[in-house]
């Protein structure tokens, strides 16, 4: 098996197990990785976050994103170019108005 199949074949089987969550357990998840990051060094000393936004059924990041809004940071989301090429978007003022989630 070639890498690029190994790659494809590890990317779906992560993706079954992701979609295969509950509610519950994707919040206890979403928690984890948020209580995870607000701990960090790296995260406290920094004036700009880049963050992944949550779509479909991934972990919610929404109220990390707020939490960096809050705190007076800059957000950065990155944004897909063409060929799956990701480049963060320019930092620009974000409302933590603007968001809503599920999962508090």
């Amino acid at each position: 098996m070639s890498v690029s199949n190994d790659k494809k074949a590890i990317r779906r089987s992560v993706l079954e197990i992701r979609s295969s969550l509950t509610e519950e357990q994707r919040a206890v998840k979403s928690d984890q990785i948020r209580k995870l990051c607000l701990d960090l060094d790296e995260f406290r000393n920094s004036k700009t976050i880049m963050l992944f936004l949550n779509f479909q059924d991934e972990v919610e990041t929404t109220n990390l994103a707020k939490i960096i809004l809050e705190m007076g940071k800059t957000l950065v989301v990155p944004l897909s170019e063409p060929k799956g090429i990701l480049v963060p978007a320019p930092p620009r003022p974000l409302r933590p108005e603007l968001f809503t989630s599920s999962i508090t």
